[in-house]
């Protein structure tokens, strides 16, 4: 009533007092505005708990990130040690194919002077039966 009377007689100090007074408990407010602005509260509830849910989830994909990465670095370790056994085991293996081969070149070069020297005695007894049959064929004639 009294903002009505401050309206009629002008007071437009009281009247704007007794109006945001209202106006802050809702009063002016239509059902409509009302049902709009329970319906943003409840909107933003819902942003809330999507928001910690989606920090849980980056929380929980981090931590399997993490743990990954440390299961990573622990097969490099283990691959690395393979790769250093595996090194190893070919520098023993080149040093012996190494040693084997001077041994079979040593070996080879040994058969071939015997062969060298077989092939000689081979045509010097070729030779003389040549000779041998030369001179005996005058005989059977």
């Amino acid at each position: 009533m009294i903002m009505i009377i401050s309206l009629v007689e002008k007071d437009l100090l009281t009247f704007n007092e007794i109006y945001l007074t209202l106006d802050k408990l809702n009063i002016f407010n239509s059902n409509w505005e009302n049902e709009v602005s329970n319906k943003l509260e409840n909107i933003g509830s819902k942003l809330d708990d999507l928001m910690f849910s989606i920090n849980k989830m980056e929380i929980s994909i981090t931590n399997e990130i993490l743990k990954m990465s440390i299961m990573n670095q622990i097969n490099l370790n283990r691959l690395n040690k393979t790769v250093k056994t595996v090194s190893q085991g070919n520098m023993m293996i080149n040093d012996s194919l190494k040693s084997l081969n001077s041994s079979l070149s040593s070996n080879l070069k040994s058969i071939g002077s015997k062969i060298n020297l077989n092939n000689l005695l081979t045509g010097i007894n070729t030779y003389q039966l040549y000779t041998l049959n030369k001179n005996t064929k005058s005989l059977r004639s």
